[in-house]
């Protein structure tokens, strides 16, 4: 890594969620290494809530950690983030303006599983370990951790859902625990918040799995790519005043209706994960919109699979249609050039800033047209990575 320092992520940075550690700057050949990472600001380094028997080793680790980021040249290239003093096993959970969460382990211990917080901000790297709370059950929804901001505050929170094991009889307590890092003196997931998921009758929590969460506009998400979301205002979260025992109400959604695949089942090996053709994001800090490319958990030509964009009107009124781009047409534009059009569209991306530009890879993949529980349809290895403009039809 070179010794150069870096605030933030430039806006629009498409950012690979796996983080690079295998450092060796003795190795000329190591083009990792080679690589110019830049070593990003760390004024603070600290871990906070270990055990006793732990947290010299979090401590120490921490304190010979660097941080630090690969910049593609230009879009729609891929940047990516590393680590040097690190477990070999670590990838992003979660950005948020300038905060990044990464899920690590413990650099010689790799069976303890950690969180390193990097704030931009004020150029802290902190280490926490996961909920050590015996009566905390994980979810679904407990997947994806989320960054979470109040309203007109700077001050942010780490939040994840699950469920608290009731003792003595009774239905486990919907829950969702909090790690507030301005008040760091408190134990890690110390803050406790009861919650109320939606009934049966909207969603069967018990077969939700949140593939990513975000909040926007005062209002927390958590997306099942699969069947819908779920949610809940910001404020709730930071909001005991007037209340002894607080309960945070969530809301859900679904997906646009013409999708197929609410019943597909995550253990099946034989077809892609959601997050090989399916994608939510925000756009320009207030739209959401979802993305989807057709043909995987259903048999559609190469030429005619499509990829689509809805955006999000509100809670109740659902989704509305923005784009469609077949990849007949895709073949057709400008820009497209030499590209084998033998492969297919796969792992699709939002832009951050551009309400038309879109990403996606282009690549290999195994399928047979068989239906049902012989269906397979699985990406192998991604070659092209484009950014196209679906307002002006340009790569």
């Amino acid at each position: 890594m070179s010794g150069g320092v870096r605030a933030t992520l430039p806006p629009g940075c498409v950012l690979d969620q796996r983080v690079r550690t295998d450092f060796n700057d003795d190795d000329q050949e190591d083009l990792i290494a080679m690589q110019p990472f830049t070593i990003l600001r760390c004024a603070e380094k600290k871990a906070f809530g270990f055990s006793s028997q732990l947290q010299a080793s979090a401590e120490e680790m921490v304190q010979r950690m660097d941080i630090g980021v690969h910049l593609a040249d230009t879009p729609p290239g891929l940047s990516c983030l590393g680590l040097r003093g690190s477990s070999p096993f670590a990838n992003i959970e979660a950005v948020d303006r300038g905060t990044i969460v990464l899920r690590t382990t413990l650099l010689h211990d790799f069976g303890h599983i950690v969180y390193l917080i990097y704030d931009a901000v004020n150029g802290s790297l902190h280490v926490i370990p996961t909920p050590q709370n015996p009566s905390w059950g994980f979810t679904g929804l407990t997947n994806r951790i989320l960054i979470q901001r109040p309203r007109y505050c700077h001050d942010y929170a780490l939040v994840l859902a699950g469920k608290l094991h009731v003792t003595y009889g009774g239905q486990d307590q919907d829950a969702l625990l909090l790690w507030r890092p301005i008040s760091s003196s408190s134990p890690p997931w110390s803050e406790v918040k009861k919650a109320m998921f939606p009934n049966k009758s909207l969603i069967d929590m018990s077969m939700f799995q949140a593939d990513m969460a975000f909040s926007v506009n005062g209002i927390s998400y958590w997306a099942d790519l699969l069947r819908g979301v779920t949610y809940c205002l910001c404020d709730a979260l930071f909001n005991n005043e007037g209340d002894d025992d607080p309960v945070v109400k969530f809301g859900f959604f679904p997906l646009p209706g013409e999708l197929p695949g609410a019943d597909h089942r995550r253990s099946n090996t034989r077809v892609a994960q959601p997050k090989a053709y399916r994608n939510m994001g925000v756009v320009r800090d207030s739209i959401i919109k979802f993305i989807s490319i057709d043909g995987v958990l259903e048999h559609v030509e190469l030429k005619d699979r499509t990829l689509t964009v809805w955006r999000l009107l509100d809670h109740d009124m659902g989704w509305k249609k923005e784009y469609e781009l077949r990849v007949e047409t895709l073949w057709g534009l400008d820009g497209f050039g030499d590209i084998p059009k033998d492969i297919t569209p796969m792992y699709p991306l939002l832009s951050t800033e551009d309400h038309d530009v879109v990403y996606f890879a282009l690549g290999e993949y195994r399928e047979n047209s068989e239906k049902q529980r012989n269906r397979k349809f699985i990406p192998t290895q991604a070659h092209y990575l484009l950014a196209v403009n679906l307002q002006n039809k340009t790569i």
